[in-house]
This record gives C-alpha cells, sequence and structure tokens, in this order.
C-alpha cells in the first residue's frame, strides 16, 4: 500500500482529488506527462451546478512545468457530464474529466491482469500485465470484437490498438479508441482462455480525470535522474473555485526505463 499522501486544508476543497496512475516520458526534446485520477466534488454540490472551467498547476521536482492556467471545456455525454479541453501548443495539451467515470478490474488468480482507471465515451486505458511463464503459449485478447491484443509464445505483446511496453513481458498500456460498458465482452484464447463479462468487474467512480502535458526538457537537463524525484498537482473546479490538489514522491513515483511512473 502507498504512504498516505497530504492535501492541502482549504475551505470546501474537494470531496475527492487523487492521483491513481502518472507516467512522465524523459525521452526527446519535449518531455510528455499523463496523469489519470480521480476526483469529486463538495457534499452537496454537483457538476450540473457549476460553470464547465477549471484551472490546473502542475510542478514536477518542485519546478513550475505548467503554470497556473483557467481551462474552458467543451461539454458532451449525458447532462453534459463529459468535460474536455485541447490544445496541441500547450503545455497543457488535453484536460478531461467525466462526472461518471468508471473502473474495472479483472485479476481473479488468472495469469492475465486487466486493468482500467479510465474510462470515458472514447476511450478506455487498460493496463495488462501477465506472467508469461504461466501462459502456456501464444494467446489472443478480444476486446468486445473491437480490438485484439496479442502475446506471442515469448511473451512479447503486440496490439491492434495504440500501446506501451511498460515493462517488456510482463506490462503494457494499451489505449482502446472506445469506451469498456457493462455490455462488453473480452475473450481469451490460445494458451489459457477465458470469457470476461466486463460489467461483472466495472465498477462507477464519483468522476475520473486526466490531464496530458508537454514540458520543456531543458529544465531538467538530469532527465529520468532529476532530483527531487517529485510530483504536484494542484487544482479548481468550477467558477467557484473548489480546489484539490495530490503529490507524488520519490517512494512513489518509480524509475522505469527512461521514464516516472506511479500505478496506484
Amino acid at each position: 500500500m502507498k504512504p498516505a499522501r497530504s492535501s492541502r486544508s482549504i475551505r470546501a476543497q474537494l470531496a475527492v482529488f487523487d492521483i491513481d496512475r502518472t507516467t512522465v516520458k524523459w525521452q526527446g526534446n519535449n518531455k510528455d506527462v499523463t496523469i489519470i485520477g480521480e476526483i469529486g466534488l463538495p457534499s452537496g454540490v454537483d457538476y450540473s451546478e457549476l460553470s464547465p472551467t477549471a484551472t490546473a498547476l502542475l510542478e514536477i521536482a518542485n519546478i513550475t512545468v505548467a503554470p497556473t492556467t483557467t481551462y474552458n471545456f467543451n461539454t458532451s455525454g449525458n447532462n453534459d457530464q463529459k468535460w474536455k479541453y485541447t490544445n496541441n501548443a500547450g503545455p497543457v495539451t488535453k484536460f478531461e474529466i467525466d462526472w461518471d467515470g468508471a473502473r474495472f478490474k479483472f485479476a481473479d488468480c488468472f495469469p492475465i491482469d486487466l486493468k482500467s482507471t479510465f474510462i470515458t465515451s472514447s476511450e478506455t486505458v487498460l493496463e495488462v500485465k501477465y506472467q508469461r511463464n504461466q501462459l502456456g503459449g501464444p494467446v489472443v485478447i478480444n476486446i468486445n470484437g473491437q480490438a485484439t491484443i496479442n502475446i506471442d509464445a515469448n511473451g512479447y505483446l503486440t496490439s491492434t490498438a495504440p500501446y506501451e511496453i511498460d515493462k517488456p513481458r510482463k506490462a503494457a498500456t494499451v489505449t482502446l479508441p472506445f469506451p469498456l460498458q457493462d455490455s462488453s465482452v473480452i475473450t481469451i484464447s490460445g494458451g489459457v482462455s477465458k470469457a470476461i463479462s466486463v460489467g461483472e468487474y466495472l465498477r462507477g467512480s464519483v468522476g475520473r480525470f486526466r490531464i496530458d502535458s508537454k514540458i520543456d526538457g531543458a529544465m531538467f537537463p538530469n532527465g529520468k535522474n532529476t532530483m527531487p524525484r517529485t510530483l504536484d498537482l494542484s487544482v479548481t473546479i468550477g467558477t467557484e473555485h473548489y480546489p484539490g490538489a495530490d503529490h507524488l514522491s520519490a517512494s512513489e513515483l518509480d524509475i522505469q526505463g527512461n521514464n516516472w511512473k506511479f500505478n496506484d
């Protein structure tokens, strides 16, 4: 279990603001940062009462990489529950909030674990972990007939959807261009087999947020060895500026290859 993280004690603060997953990619001139987490409004406040606007401040190693900026969202979905901001110029290139977010987690003593802490109306960030020595041969993971993930006899993973290898022959993150839903079915075949009814493992959440950012690599000449290895994110929501903040320390941010990684 990760150590407890303190939040700033501010009147009428967000009921929930926790980072669940973070990746800081140190390759190249511009460094990519992805932060995914859970968000909830103060007791008695509904998102429909708010103007779709927010501010965010991102700091890495105590250096401000995305200064406090106001983001005005486009809204979509049932009752405008999905807020989205995009700007390729950055430093924050994407800021999304889904006020009816969901989580998915399948383990069940099976050699393949599937987990998502970010499901929106248009995509699912799916984390795949597997024990290749227990697979018994090549495996195909069919995601509702819309995408496939393939693990060969040597444990190497590929997918028809965009993916990143987190740990070679052990773990990857696949970005599915569609949401997992109650009716979705995941069929695993090959060395091991399993039919997974997604609805049995899908859980509602207070809300989900995602922030993508590009930062200037010149600010961090030591790259992945930058010290202190910390990340701080603070936000305010609506014109009422309901605040929330979270902090990741060196004990939570692992160095994996050229990346910093955190996965709650």
